[in-house]
């Protein structure tokens, strides 16, 4: 993996980032980009694109807090992880910015994840056990104090860390090891390990010529991430009936792109467990998740541990993205399962989307004051609340060529449509009929579902049922299109259940009454559509 340093000026950042060099300026001070005496490296400009393509860049806060330790500058993260660490990883880590660490896709695992992986297997290590991207050998060290006959291999492209792996294990009398510095990812190997521990890069960016050796040895990895091409290693460098735990993000257990790798192992290896441990890594939004994988052809009655409950491993590759599910119960299967296989519409292909402007530079193209240069109303996913949209409004320029990306469908002057909260863990849309614009935390749907109005659709995607449906089947912090267009609507659904649903509707968004009263009667009747009223 290449982690050569790259810099460039301000004035290249500012055309990277397109926002001003007074930005760039106030952001280096703030340390959002990091600058040296060489320029401003290039991985931070990079990241802060990232955050401004997702919307989160008022919430970076990244290096703001340090800590000095020996007259030293240490990232927050490594000294509240509750665990302690030597002298020589303390100086690796430090040395890592969080930029170039998001590069490599690599953070810091603490301890008392790699002791809750190492344990479930301690009485059962023998053998080759293998960590293909080691770093400074943490999780290889965890397994040499209490193993006894196991040869330890790992490997890793960071030339520092290596050689601190070797310094710590060399204190381990005794044992077979092979530490080497190379890109394991390079050199696969078949069938050689008992065992593999990591927790592997997870979207790390490779050189265009790097990508293109990783597709000839791994041509089925669908998604070009790294992770997957650390786990089609893993699963071909274990012997049969091998086993790896790695540590992932929650996501990949249900994002598309990671749809061709969970059916090939759902298809042809036992999962052993599954356990979610939340958001352990500091300045990572992504939760994190381990999941440990047998090396066997599953048997079709096998049940995986996860979440405190036994699910049928035969279950996730009856869903049509190979989600891996693992936080819904049977009841919850079956009632879901009863609403899908009722006749149903979906608004793929019944419906407009469009999504939320991006300016490029929010502070200079949106005020929160109406003026002559500012007077375009437009509003952000903080003003969409279920059914109206709420709280003081923003005012953009009227000059769309200077913002960064506009949707080629302008919807915003649609007579009626609905805004939806874009970064939610739950669904949250709005009715609008003022043609107000928004910005790209607020996306748009114009449904055109047959038998249903624009006010009836509104209700439901904002109803207890739905969400239900939504959050058990779509775990995501992000409402995607994708996702909303697998929702179910049913067909031919009764006239005057959806007449009642609109005048309700109608009533909460002109406040026409006790809203929570109607949203009950609303709640009552979107049941009564559903059929799951007995």
């Amino acid at each position: 993996m290449n982690t050569k340093k790259i810099y460039i000026s301000p004035s290249e950042a500012a055309s990277e980032l397109s926002v001003s060099s007074a930005t760039i300026q106030n952001w280096i001070r703030a340390g959002i980009i990091l600058k040296t005496d060489e320029g401003i490296l290039y991985s931070s400009v990079r990241s802060v694109k990232r955050n401004i393509e997702t919307g989160v860049l008022n919430k970076l806060n990244i290096r703001a807090n340090k800590t000095y330790l020996n007259n030293k500058t240490y990232p927050h993260e490594l000294l509240t992880a509750g665990v302690e660490l030597q002298s020589d990883d303390i100086e690796f880590q430090a040395d890592k910015t969080d930029g170039l660490r998001s590069k490599q896709g690599s953070f810091y695992t603490p301890d008392n994840l790699i002791e809750d992986i190492i344990g479930d297997y301690r009485q059962d290590l023998k053998g080759t056990v293998c960590d293909p991207c080691c770093g400074t050998g943490r999780f290889l060290k965890c397994i040499l104090g209490s193993a006894t006959d196991v040869k330890i291999c790992g490997y890793d492209t960071d030339k520092s860390a290596v050689k601190i792996a070797k310094k710590e294990l060399d204190k381990f009398k005794g044992f077979r090891t092979e530490l080497r510095h190379y890109d394991s990812l390079l050199n696969p190997e078949k069938e050689k390990f008992d065992f593999i521990f990591t927790n592997p890069p997870w979207g790390a960016r490779y050189s265009n010529d790097h990508r293109r050796k990783l597709r000839i040895i791994f041509p089925e990895a669908g998604s070009g991430d790294s992770l997957e091409y650390f786990l089609k290693y893993g699963l071909t460098a274990l012997k049969s009936g091998g086993i790896l735990s790695y540590i992932l993000p929650e996501s990949f257990l249900y994002v598309k792109k990671f749809a061709r790798i969970r059916k090939h192992i759902a298809e042809n290896t036992t999962i052993i467990k599954i356990k979610p441990y939340g958001r352990v890594f500091s300045k990572v939004f992504s939760a994190a998740i381990r999941i440990d994988i047998k090396k066997t052809v599953p048997e079709r009655s096998h049940m995986i541990e996860a979440c405190g409950q036994m699910i049928s491993q035969a279950l996730f590759l009856e869903d049509q993205d190979i989600i891996f599910n693992i936080n819904i119960t049977d009841n919850d299967r079956k009632t879901i399962s009863k609403i899908y296989n009722r006749p149903h519409l979906t608004l793929k292909n019944n419906a407009e989307w469009s999504m939320g402007i991006v300016t490029g530079d929010n502070k200079r193209f949106v005020s929160n004051e109406r003026s002559e240069k500012y007077h375009v109303e437009v509003v952000t996913g903080k003003n969409i609340r279920q059914y109206n949209i709420t709280g003081n409004k923003k005012y953009m320029s009227d000059d769309f060529s200077l913002f960064q990306q506009i949707s080629k469908n302008n919807l915003f002057s649609a007579k009626e449509k609905l805004f939806y909260k874009f970064v939610s863990d739950r669904l949250v849309f709005a009715y609008d009929a003022d043609r107000i614009y928004s910005i790209n935390s607020a996306n748009i749907l114009i449904p055109k579902l047959k038998g249903y109005t624009i006010k009836s659709v509104l209700a439901i995607l904002n109803s207890d049922l739905m969400n239900f449906v939504y959050q058990k089947k779509f775990k995501s912090l992000k409402v995607l299109r994708t996702n909303l267009e697998n929702l179910p609507f049913p067909k031919n659904p009764d006239k005057k259940l959806i007449y009642l649903i609109d005048e309700k509707t109608s009533r909460i968004i002109n406040n026409d009454g006790s809203a929570s009263l109607i949203r009950q009667e609303i709640e009552n009747l979107i049941r009564k559509l559903f059929g799951e009223i007995k």
